[in-house]
């Protein structure tokens, strides 16, 4: 589920682990509600840099699933309450015990060892295929909190038949005013 959310948000690991229950605003945005990241990462040790970011790709509806079937079974006595992911023992998830989680999930499941992914790569993923759906990348800049819109064109690496299409897209467009320029003449 935690993986699930990363994936679908392109939230950092250390974001989704500080979300709050609080954080999840159903009521905001265009339907599906919005999330409160409360400690996006700032750059050059200017703090902490909040920001708002849409429910995208159904996630409101695997958030809510979360939250009414799965966390109420989180009954411990030393529970944190205000947390939206808790570890076994009932408290906040860490950053360090969701990375070795998904390395374990991996080997488990019998990926090869030099083919594990990391939880940021989740996140390159997904900047990578909102690009290819066609959202822009200064969208794609704001969407993950980067403040230059070069560090978002260096997470982005377009599958071999997406550059294809584009070259195709474009030859086709530039065939198309060269036929209406000497149309024009």
């Amino acid at each position: 589920m935690f993986f699930k959310v990363l994936m679908l948000t392109g939230l950092r690991i250390f974001e989704l682990t500080k979300v709050d229950k609080n954080d999840l605003r159903f009521d905001l945005g265009n339907e599906r509600g919005k999330i409160h990241v409360r400690f996006g990462k700032g750059s050059r040790g200017t703090g902490y840099k909040p920001r708002w970011i849409p429910m995208l790709n159904d996630v409101d509806l695997l958030l809510k699933w979360y939250l009414e079937e799965i966390l109420p079974r989180f009954n411990k006595e030393n529970m944190d309450n205000a947390a939206l992911f808790l570890s076994e023992n009932g408290q906040r998830v860490s950053r360090d015990t969701m990375r070795a989680n998904l390395t374990r999930r991996q080997m488990k499941i019998g990926i090869p060892k030099e083919e594990i992914f990391s939880a940021h790569q989740l996140r390159h993923a997904f900047a990578t295929n909102q690009v290819e759906n066609g959202v822009d990348i200064l969208t794609m800049s704001k969407l993950l909190g980067h403040v230059n819109v070069a560090t978002t064109a260096g997470y982005l690496e377009p599958s071999s038949d997406y550059i294809e299409k584009r070259i195709r897209v474009s030859q086709e467009l530039w065939r198309r005013q060269l036929v209406e320029l000497e149309e024009g003449d």
